[in-house]
């Protein structure tokens, strides 16, 4: 059985979090009242116990993109098993505007991972579909690329939906539109 000695991110309590295997077995909270010291082998004033972060928006991580015409199935795994480091459990992958076959690639490699790979659909909420119907005026448009936006078309969302396998849950579009 393993143990962590943290403290608790509101209250600042001190935990006993055990675990066997990768399953907790119990937590200690041993005070009502922040950490004044612990084992000098385990500075619990740095380590904090909260609940898993949520993004609506992540395009990549440690150099790998959603977008990436290369990106493999095993590298979104990593990519997504990645969010841990940062204290994300959950997220909306997101890809933005692009040409359409690029979209429905980014988007079809994400359906087929969910469907696929158990700790990716564990903590993929849904994806998000940042434009490409977005202003093409500057400023509101922001770095998309000009050339990629385009006014709603239903038809080619259905498309872009169906090769997600359902999962778009999250759309940015322009307002006017």
């Amino acid at each position: 059985m393993a143990a962590l000695v943290a403290r608790h991110y509101r209250t600042g309590e001190q935990w006993t979090i055990r675990t066997e295997g990768d399953r907790i077995a119990s937590i200690d909270v041993a005070s009502k009242s922040p950490i004044a010291s612990v084992s000098p082998e385990v500075d619990s004033r740095r380590l904090i116990v909260a609940p898993a972060l949520v993004d609506l928006q992540i395009k990549g991580r440690a150099g790998l993109d959603f977008l990436a015409e290369s990106l493999s199935i095993d590298e979104l795994t990593r990519l997504v098993v990645g969010w841990d480091r940062d204290g994300v459990g959950f997220a909306l992958p997101t890809v933005t505007t692009q040409s359409h076959e690029r979209l429905r690639t980014a988007l079809s490699r994400l359906g087929t991972a969910l469907d696929q790979v158990p700790v990716v659909a564990e903590r993929v909420a849904g994806i998000h579909l940042e434009g490409p119907y977005l202003s093409p005026e500057e400023g509101p448009r922001g770095a998309h690329p000009l050339k990629h936006v385009r006014p709603p078309d239903w038809d080619e969302f259905q498309g872009l939906q169906q090769a997600s396998g359902g999962r778009i849950r999250l759309i940015t579009l322009a307002p006017e539109t």
